[in-house]
């Protein structure tokens, strides 16, 4: 089966351990299975479990990746490849938000016949959304909306508590130890509306 030169953009969002990562992943190897090459990459401030991998929080699914530390290098990176045909390559980008000007890029890759695959938080624990998350939402074609479980009552959780010991940075690379899933109910932040 020849991949389709119509591309697509998929974007799959959500709060701290909604599988965001592993509904990425396994899209990827969805394109792969289609005859199309994966180039994925990764923000360089990630190195949680791996730095040459996309990993999940659980550790049981990976998929290589290079390091970035901004959109530019996203798109320099491609450049100096041979033969890339956009027909037949996917890009995949795991934790959006964490990548300055990524956003630009994704979106030229795409309006120039690259299909995108993209997983991030779609806001901190701040409650407000990462700016290079809403910049491609409109472009995107899917918008997946993952969902964990609140960690306090076991209902759906859309939302990212950061744990008070934790540093204040406005992106702070954790786990387990920094954050927490929180459904509406459990969120402080949630109906704390200025």
């Amino acid at each position: 089966m020849t991949p389709s030169a119509n591309p697509t953009f998929e974007l799959y969002c959500g709060s701290m351990f909604s599988g965001k990562s592993s509904r990425v992943i396994l899209e990827a190897q969805n394109h792969v299975y289609r005859g199309r090459r994966i180039l994925a990459y990764k923000p360089r401030i990630d190195d949680r479990f791996s730095k040459n991998e996309i990993t999940t929080h659980s550790g049981m699914v990976s998929f290589p990746a290079e390091q970035i530390d901004r959109g530019e290098d996203l798109g320099k990176h491609l450049l100096a490849l041979e033969d890339v045909d956009p027909k037949f390559t996917t890009v995949l980008v795991d934790e959006v938000f964490m990548i300055e000007g990524v956003s630009n890029v994704l979106i030229w890759l795409y309006r120039n016949g690259f299909s995108i695959l993209a997983s991030s938080l779609d806001m901190g624990s701040h409650m407000e959304p990462f700016p290079e998350v809403t910049k491609i939402m409109p472009w995107a074609t899917r918008i997946e909306k993952c969902t964990a479980v609140c960690h306090v009552c076991k209902a759906p959780a859309n939302f990212t508590y950061r744990k008070p010991e934790a540093a204040s940075d406005f992106i702070l690379v954790g786990g387990v130890e920094t954050y927490e899933a929180r459904c509406a109910n459990c969120h402080p932040l949630f109906s704390k509306v200025n």
